[in-house]
């Protein structure tokens, strides 16, 4: 062969690898053009009036422009660009964003066509072919996501130029894990069959917690209801007062409970059929367990499942189901809820408490009942989401199998590991006075948490600023609501939950040095106080600590206790010099925040992009001789 047919070729050949490179050039700006568009057309769903009418158009409109955008790069110059040495990893990350993108829509679309044909709730229950229906869904949906979320994350973006590495981090942050929510969803409604009775009648207690007197997993628990779930369908009994079972401290009976509830909460009798404390511990499955024992030592009956709600909760129902109408002709809806059950139900003579308590146990029983008879699927999850989110709906099972259902969509109320970080803070009405005469006045006190970390690639250190204030009116309050020796006054107890590898450096509240214990709790070390405030009063705790970050990874969970009104909450996060850590997705907001679920702000050392590690090897210095 003559040289100048050589260099013809090679330049024939160079001609068309430039004609395919500007060809996938000019289809990945497309690609990403309509990966984009279809982002903005969901986006803008989350924000009407009416998503759930507003969502099947949406799902069909972004769909065609994810499709059109996986055949264009898979048109041959983008195919042969996409298989250059380290030029096509581009145009594979181009490719493989707007592949999982489309998976994504399509599994969407397949799991609101199982939820728009029936009610999953109806007729006093369950829709046990509704529910069928749905794990089906969405477990083709989590099989058919796999692949092409495995490849979104496995994507590799070292020498892809900086913007390509940002969008494939803006997807996996978006859409990355969705597979396995998918796959947990169908767990979740597999449980939700069984524990209706799809697989056999199934016993079910009903607990409602009283936000204007704290408890670790929300509030004091004053009204139960048996319930009885078989083929789908619940048999649930009137909501009954706990005063009218549990026993007195004199007369308790002791129920198994784990080694560290015991340590922290046994000597407030939390594990004996005394009832009121049984769920001080924080961590719901704990103390929906023990209480699970409690009631089968006082009611002879094991319950196989615990349903845990408190008055938000009942509030975010209403939201999806619409108002209810109770039997004395008052009307309940989703805004007037907390009002009307934690405020204006207490504006009663202290001689007839007992007519509140039984206008609670009314309403509960009114609720729960009007939820069975059915809501509109989409508003109804949507609500139960928020409601676990904010930790106002815990759900328990004696089956492993379904536990670890619920636990996987975060509705048993567990307190999460460390990520190696936690900031948790849970009060215990002790009443106002050492010898418990008992109070409503948690609804008003509120809570503030200041939070500032700064990141190291292989440290951390945190400063948790936890105040709490007595926000009670110095008058005006029935004493049954400001107690009776000291009317106003409360006096709780705080426990704070920080990493148990935390190298503690201060505790302090109000600036006084306090002795940190070293009680733990399913893994955190717990630090306790008592303190004692009058109305107008506040009090501020200072706990400051080194932890060690490993893997290149810095999670910190913020877990709020379940209360009448939010606390808010402020974070600040400084990436200290040299650092490389970055913030994974959304940057966390500095300034005060209504604190209403949990928060999850994570951190990353990402890998460099091709002009970092090109700008870094330039920057080596010279070594000479």
């Amino acid at each position: 062969m003559s040289r100048k047919v050589v260099i013809r070729s090679f330049a024939v050949l160079a001609l068309l690898l430039l004609l395919c490179l500007g060809w996938a050039s000019f289809a990945a700006v497309r690609t990403r053009a309509d990966v984009l568009a279809a982002r903005a057309t969901l986006s803008e769903v989350r924000t009407t009036a009416e998503p759930t009418t507003a969502l099947p158009a949406a799902l069909s409109k972004a769909a065609l422009r994810l499709q059109s955008a996986r055949q264009r790069m898979n048109q041959p110059g983008p195919w042969i660009s996409a298989r250059l040495p380290l030029i096509g990893r581009s145009f594979v990350a181009v490719r493989d964003t707007a592949g999982a993108a489309e998976a994504v829509v399509d599994a969407a679309s397949t799991v609101l066509a199982a939820t728009d044909t029936s009610a999953l709730i109806s007729g006093g229950g369950f829709d046990i072919a509704a529910l069928t229906k749905l794990e089906a869904a969405l477990t083709s949906a989590a099989e058919r996501t796999t692949g092409p979320l495995r490849r979104l994350r496995e994507l590799r973006t070292g020498l892809t130029p900086a913007p390509v590495g940002r969008g494939i981090a803006q997807a996996r942050n978006e859409l990355g894990t969705l597979d396995t929510t998918l796959a947990n969803g169908a767990a979740l409604v597999r449980a939700l069959r069984g524990i209706s009775g799809g697989e056999g009648p199934q016993s079910i207690l009903f607990v409602l917690q009283n936000n204007a007197e704290l408890r670790g997993t929300g509030g004091f628990i004053s009204t139960f209801a048996e319930a009885t779930g078989d083929r789908g369908q619940f048999t649930i009994k009137e909501f009954r007062d706990i005063e009218n079972i549990a026993a007195t401290p004199d007369r308790v009976k002791t129920v198994d409970a784990p080694a560290d509830y015991i340590a922290l909460y046994g000597g407030n009798l939390a594990n004996t059929t005394l009832w009121k404390n049984a769920n001080m511990s924080p961590h719901g499955p704990s103390s929906l367990a023990v209480l699970a024992k409690v009631a089968a030592a006082t009611l002879k009956s094991a319950p196989q499942a615990v349903v845990a709600i408190d008055v938000p909760a009942i509030a975010e129902i209403l939201r999806a189901t619409g108002p209810v109408q109770l039997p004395d002709g008052q009307t309940l809806s989703a805004d007037n809820a907390i009002d009307e059950l934690l405020v204006k139900a207490y504006e009663v003579p202290d001689d007839a408490q007992h007519e509140r308590r039984r206008r609670l146990r009314v309403a509960a029983t009114a609720v729960i009942r009007q939820l069975l008879q059915g809501a509109p699927t989409v508003p109804l999850i949507r609500a139960l989401q928020t409601a676990a989110a904010g930790r106002h709906l815990m759900l328990w099972s004696a089956k492993p199998e379904w536990q670890q259902a619920f636990h996987n969509v975060g509705a048993t109320g567990a307190i999460p590991p460390p990520d190696p970080d936690i900031a948790m803070m849970t009060i215990h009405n002790l009443g106002a006075t050492e010898i418990f005469t008992g109070n409503k006045l948690d609804y008003y006190a509120a809570r503030e948490l200041d939070v500032t970390v700064v990141l190291a690639d292989d440290s951390a250190t945190t400063t948790q600023r936890w105040t709490l204030r007595n926000n009670a009116p110095t008058s005006g309050l029935v004493e049954y609501v400001a107690g009776t020796i000291h009317p106003g006054r409360t006096r709780s107890q705080v426990r704070f939950s920080v990493p148990a590898e935390a190298e503690l450096t201060g505790y302090a509240r109000n600036s006084v040095r306090l002795v940190p214990q070293k009680d733990t709790e399913v893994g955190h070390r717990v630090l306790s106080d008592v303190v004692t405030l009058d109305p107008g009063q506040s009090a501020t705790w200072t706990i400051s600590y080194s932890l060690p970050v490993k893997g290149g990874r810095y999670g910190l969970w913020l877990v709020p206790q379940p209360l009448a009104k939010p606390a808010s909450l402020s974070m600040t996060f400084t990436i200290a010099e040299g650092s490389t850590l970055a913030s994974v997705g959304t940057p966390p907001p500095s300034g005060p925040q209504s604190w209403t679920a949990v928060v999850h702000p994570t951190f990353v050392i990402p890998d460099p992009s091709w002009t970092q590690r090109v700008g870094e090897w330039f920057r080596r210095p010279v070594r000479v001789g």
